[in-house]
């Protein structure tokens, strides 16, 4: 009998320390390791448009300025088409300071014809905030259009993409 009450005393003590540990764990409520990791959403609202105009002689480009405005040098801009800058709806999960990373020129094609894309700065300037999630600031972008003479480039339709990377510091 005197071996049972102190197996039980044993197990006793060592109860009456785990149980205040197991109340503390649950009065704590939600605990969480690390908070949730950083989500960036960038939406296109808008493509990059130079319009319709026509080849010189000689080598020349179109400008989209981020404001949407357009500018042209030893090119010819026809009015009564569109033309923009492209926009993108940029979104964050939590408060962040952005930058954007502007990817390598690229091509516009149009069959075998091609013409380089260079990618403007953005507006805002980057780095930018976005507060107050769910937030979103409205990032618009421009870029220049080398254009060759008329036989390099003759009229048509040119397409192609580009690349933006918007990290967060």
């Amino acid at each position: 009998m005197k071996d049972r009450i102190n197996f039980f005393l044993r197990h006793k003590s060592s109860a009456v320390i785990i149980i205040p540990v197991i109340i503390l764990a649950f009065s704590l409520g939600d605990l969480i390791a690390q908070e949730p990791p950083p989500v960036i959403d960038a939406t296109v609202t808008q493509n990059l448009i130079f319009g319709a105009f026509t080849a010189s002689p000689t080598t020349g480009s179109v400008t989209i300025l981020s404001d949407g405005s357009r500018t042209t040098n030893n090119v010819i801009g026809l009015f009564g088409f569109s033309f923009s800058n492209a926009i993108f709806r940029v979104a964050t999960n939590r408060p962040a300071l952005l930058s954007i990373l502007k990817g390598p020129n690229t091509l516009l094609v149009n069959g075998g014809n091609s013409m380089t894309l260079q990618i403007g700065d953005p507006d805002p300037a980057s780095p930018f905030l976005v507060l107050h999630p769910p937030g979103y600031v409205l990032v618009n972008i421009g870029g220049t259009l080398l254009v060759g003479d008329a036989v390099a480039n003759p009229p048509g339709s040119y397409s192609g993409t580009f690349d933006l990377t918007f990290i967060w510091e």
